[in-house]
């Protein structure tokens, strides 16, 4: 069983990239379910196979304790831990090939709380995946484009799982924009000089500091593009993952 978390900002499309995904995944011929872990979600864009909410709430929460809706989102977050057996039980009764977990909107409600490490911990031992997504509208401007890549490392960091790095809504973009990004991350000398352009009032020892950081940084990072809307990429993210887990071969079909 592989086990893939979608990880990101709120609005990156992780929603979207799950959907998409299980889409691509069936349309293989391949076993496949979904799982919401978000608690405080209203509207989904897929049917959840498995989901948290059938356990407890972000309104249940508000009531019984008596919080506001942001201290509710993230004690219902927290609380959701309660539950996780009750989750592993029922994504283990499907017995799927693939099960793709669509976590919290807020990603450091997942990421940098003990939630996200329990749960991709407990939820799986082997062959588990963090695909983390890159907002491409963020990621026009070389200031919140290197923000990105910053947050990107720091959940690599914190939840330790093999973790394969893509920028959703790559539709959104005209060719320039796409271009550009590209070349950002095959040459951070232009990434450099665009950003002491957007950022004027960097110091000079600062900016050099800042490109060694950036030229070691980009050298040992790879960021796919992918539009879960087109299904663009979805195929490089797959090949990706089998690749990892079985040398390359196609996952066995049902």
């Amino acid at each position: 069983m592989i086990v893939v978390f979608v990880v990101g900002t709120a609005g990156c499309g992780k929603s979207t990239f799950t959907r998409a995904f299980s889409e691509f995944l069936h349309r293989k011929s391949i076993d496949v379910i979904k799982v919401n872990v978000d608690p405080a979600v209203e509207e989904l864009p897929y049917e959840p196979e498995v989901d948290v909410r059938d356990y407890i709430s972000v309104r249940e929460v508000m009531e019984k304790y008596g919080l506001g809706p942001n201290g509710a989102i993230i004690a219902s977050v927290d609380l959701s831990l309660n539950y996780a057996h009750f989750l592993k039980e029922d994504i283990e009764e499907l017995n799927a090939d693939y099960v793709i977990v669509d976590t919290p909107g807020q990603m450091e409600l997942f990421a940098f709380r003990k939630t996200g490490e329990f749960f991709t911990s407990f939820l799986c031992k082997e062959d588990c995946f963090i695909i983390y997504i890159l907002d491409a509208i963020l990621a026009r401007f070389p200031s919140t484009f290197l923000s990105s890549l910053f947050l990107a490392k720091a959940v690599d960091f914190k939840l330790k799982k093999t973790q394969i790095n893509i920028i959703n809504k790559v539709d959104l973009l005209t060719p320039r924009e796409l271009e550009n990004i590209i070349e950002w991350i095959e040459n951070p000398e232009r990434l450099m000089d665009d950003l002491s352009e957007e950022t004027r009032g960097l110091e000079r020892e600062l900016s050099e500091g800042l490109f060694q950081t950036l030229r070691h940084f980009l050298e040992n990072i790879a960021i796919y593009p992918v539009s879960a809307k087109n299904m663009q990429g979805l195929d490089t993210v797959y090949g990706i993952i089998q690749q990892i887990t079985m040398g390359g071969e196609e996952a066995s079909t049902s």
